[in-house]
């Protein structure tokens, strides 16, 4: 009876009305309610609840509102945050991992919000779906009714405000996790293809719940979804407790149509062309690097065309004069090389050390009629800038786009050092074959160098070594379907800085 009366569970599954349970205290019969609690534990067991009280978690206010000023709850709530005694500490004696939790004030006992409940994880306890409306209760179908609000409202904002998808483009983030109230799930859109990317363990267990709810958005706004793929993030995952709970150690990242084991390789999932501001890509989603396409870049892509485009106009080339010349470091897909290379009086260089990015760069370069301005390098970059260092050769414009490094260490300051070690270097060999007067496009997604503001820094210095100088004309971000929150990575995942460089 304790355990009954202390679970909901994850109740998504099943469709019903709404239940109220009677407290024993409220007159009814004292065996009835015992009856009712044990049958209800037997099913949130089996994984469906027909409604019902949920567990109350003391929460600190005073803490969590230091780090989140908002009137509203901050998208998780960290072990940190959680009062004294508020919960068991052994996750045996607690909530099971998915039951939807009642979030109340410490000491005043105040329901302050709704969230679903993980005992595996240290830093991501509690993913809140909701804050306010209390309620003695909750729906049968409480998550599923949560996550249609929430993924309607994520649709809606894309199509009613940023105009998405359009004629230009049909690729874009759809999802954005904290951004869009949904902690640890992102959504891309490949034209009528989606990509789920799922990064903790509640998206796991509500698995179908999003994947029809997804189709059903889209339904609602006279669309339909071909194919939704779904790709975990290993890293993530594993530390929100995958293991712990599903007995078993991911591997891939890689996506899968059905089975919970991951497809690997560019061949498990048949190629798409999506259009993204008028430039198409043939991609696979689900398969390589990110979702299969870095649509966090697009609107910098943009930016980088009417750069060259600016550039080609005021210096006055002609076809007998020298091309505008373009470096792009790891293209992958050969993003900004094709969008520098779609203006004429421009070539372009894309590098990038994996034969799989090559071979799609270069289909990309052939489907935009761009193959003749365009060259395809298969090279470490840190070689290529030596090389070409070492022979004299210079570019007008240089664009670093490094992935994400995974440096092996544990230690966040140590971390964070060899991170700005890595970019410090790169950069400086970015310069080492940029002319003067050059611009030079870094960027980084390292949570730890965007959340510190410390690539403008590293740039500085790696200029002094080089013996040059920096001036910033802008920093971006990614586009505005990369939507943030305010108390959770304010500064968002992706810094991108436009030098001048003398």
């Amino acid at each position: 009876v304790r355990l009954a009366a202390f679970v909901l569970g994850p109740c998504a599954l099943l469709r019903s009305s709404p239940v109220r349970v009677r407290p024993a205290s409220c007159g009814s019969d004292r065996r009835e309610d015992v009856v009712m609690l044990a049958a209800r534990a037997r099913l949130c067991a089996a994984g469906a609840c027909p409604g019902g009280a949920a567990a109350a978690i003391g929460v600190d206010a005073a803490r969590w509102r230091a780090a989140h000023p908002g009137p509203g709850l901050p998208p998780v709530i960290k072990s940190a945050w959680l009062a004294a005694g508020a919960t068991p500490e052994e996750p045996k004696d607690g909530p099971p991992a998915g039951a939807v939790v009642s979030l109340v004030e410490a000491g005043s006992s105040k329901h302050i919000g709704w969230g679903i409940w993980n005992p595996h994880s240290a830093q991501n306890r509690v993913r809140v779906l909701e804050h306010g409306r209390a309620s003695d209760c909750i729906a049968s179908d409480y998550i599923h009714q949560s996550l249609r609000a929430r993924l309607l409202e994520a649709v809606s904002l894309r199509r009613r405000v940023l105009g998405l998808p359009d004629a230009m483009t049909d690729a874009y983030r759809l999802v954005n996790r904290e951004g869009d109230f949904l902690s640890g799930l992102a959504v891309d859109v490949f034209g009528h293809e989606l990509v789920v990317r799922s990064s903790s363990l509640w998206t796991e267990l509500h698995r179908d719940d999003i994947q029809e709810l997804l189709r059903l958005a889209f339904a609602d706004h006279g669309e339909f979804a071909s194919k939704i793929h779904w790709q975990r993030d290993v890293d993530a995952l594993t530390a929100d407790g995958f293991r712990e709970h599903f007995g078993y150690k991911l591997e891939s990242a890689d996506a899968d149509s059905g089975s919970l084991d991951a497809v690997g390789g560019l061949d498990a999932t048949a190629p798409v062309t999506i259009r993204e501001l008028g430039v198409k890509y043939l991609i696979h989603p689900g398969s390589g690097k990110k979702t299969g396409h870095f649509v966090d870049q697009r609107e910098n892509r943009g930016r980088l065309r009417s750069l060259v485009e600016t550039m080609v106009a005021s210096w006055g080339l002609t076809k007998n004069d020298q091309p505008l010349k373009v470096l792009d470091l790891f293209c992958y897909s050969g993003g900004f090389a094709m969008n520098a290379a779609l203006c004429p009086g421009v070539v372009a260089t894309a590098v990038d050390m994996t034969a799989e990015a090559v071979s799609i760069a270069q289909a990309n370069a052939v489907e935009n009629g761009i193959a003749e301005r365009m060259t395809v390098v298969n090279d470490n970059a840190f070689t290529f800038l030596q090389e070409e260092a070492a022979a004299g050769k210079e570019y007008d414009v240089v664009v670093c786009d490094p992935p994400r490094g995974a440096y092996g260490s544990a230690d966040r300051q140590e971390e964070f050092k060899k991170c700005e070690a890595y970019h410090r270097r790169i950069n400086r060999r970015s310069m080492s074959v940029l002319r003067r007067g050059g611009v030079l496009v870094t960027c980084s997604c390292s949570q730890v160098l965007v959340q510190a503001r410390s690539l403008l820094k590293l740039v500085q210095q790696a200029a002094a070594l080089e013996g040059r100088t920096v001036r910033l004309l802008r920093r971006t971000g990614s586009g505005p379907d990369h939507t943030i929150h305010p108390s959770w990575l304010p500064d968002g995942h992706l810094e991108a800085l436009w030098l001048v460089v003398d």
